[in-house]
């Protein structure tokens, strides 16, 4: 097993905590959270595994990286940004600290690493991290939060740096390095996240036809005034002419090219007939 698998701590973990502590703090700040985004920053300091210079639990896990990412935005959002900087720092801070440790909190000012290196395949880690999946599911399906992640939000495509960078990673590994009990949050979080991206690419999708279907916002400020005539006048209220042209008007099909010709003076030798009716 390599080693960065051997010293790494689930996903599930990291993504229930980060919503808990995201769904939380946004209660105490009388905010509303990106869910999407809550979700990706719960697991991205874990993609130093993907990055070869990088050491596994080093920069990325370091709490004055973190601060010094979010300065920025506690300038701009102030105290709503807290949720998702709560959602960040509790990778490792929570989720590595208790499973695995090894984790360098005070990089770059020294490397050492601290935490309480529980062996995350025991008994111990993993009922923690399955009843922290519970009780987030929980409150996904309470607070509905569950069905707006179904929505069609732009944000939903965050869901795929999870997908790619720890989801996946995590499934298709073999030898499962996974506990089989916590195989099936892991796919459930898989589900919900590709449904997630599914439905904002289906909605933003244009359907065939739907150009045709939808009119321009200003094309009512084109249409002439007398485009819409609800009810056919009666017979004895309008000349001759002028109650063939709304009833051709009412026709469909090649009644509307006669009309159309008749309108370009092709017909003109008629005028006079219809005219002495």
């Amino acid at each position: 097993m390599p080693q960065w698998e051997a010293s790494r701590s689930f996903a599930v973990g990291h993504f229930a905590l980060g919503y808990i502590l995201g769904k939380a703090s946004s209660k105490l700040v009388r905010t509303e959270i990106d869910l999407p985004l809550i979700l990706m920053l719960s697991v991205i300091p874990d993609i130093d595994i993907l990055i070869p210079f990088l050491q596994h639990r080093g920069p990325t896990h370091s709490i004055l990286s973190s601060i010094m990412l979010f300065l920025p935005a506690f300038v701009i959002w102030r105290r709503k940004a807290l949720p998702y900087f709560f959602a960040l720092l509790q990778h490792s801070l929570v989720g590595d600290y208790l499973g695995g440790g090894g984790l360098q909190l005070l990089w770059p000012l020294t490397k050492a690493t601290y935490g309480l290196r529980i062996d995350i395949k025991g008994a111990t880690n993993v009922v923690i991290e399955l009843i922290a999946f519970l009780v987030a599911m929980l409150i996904m399906l309470r607070t509905r939060d569950m069905s707006k992640l179904f929505e069609a939000h732009a944000s939903n495509l965050i869901l795929a740096i999870s997908v790619v960078t720890v989801v996946l990673p995590t499934l298709l590994a073999y030898p499962f390095y996974v506990p089989l009990v916590l195989m099936i949050p892991h796919v459930t979080y898989l589900a919900i996240f590709l449904i997630s991206i599914l439905a904002y690419v289906r909605r933003s999708k244009p359907t065939r036809g739907s150009s045709e279907k939808r009119p321009l916002p200003d094309a009512h400020l084109n249409k002439p005034k007398h485009a819409k005539p609800q009810i056919l006048p009666s017979r004895n209220s309008l000349p001759a002419l002028s109650y063939l042209t709304l009833l051709i008007q009412k026709l469909p099909g090649p009644s509307h090219l006669l009309f159309l010709l008749y309108e370009r003076k092709a017909f003109s030798n008629l005028s006079g007939f219809f005219k002495c009716m």
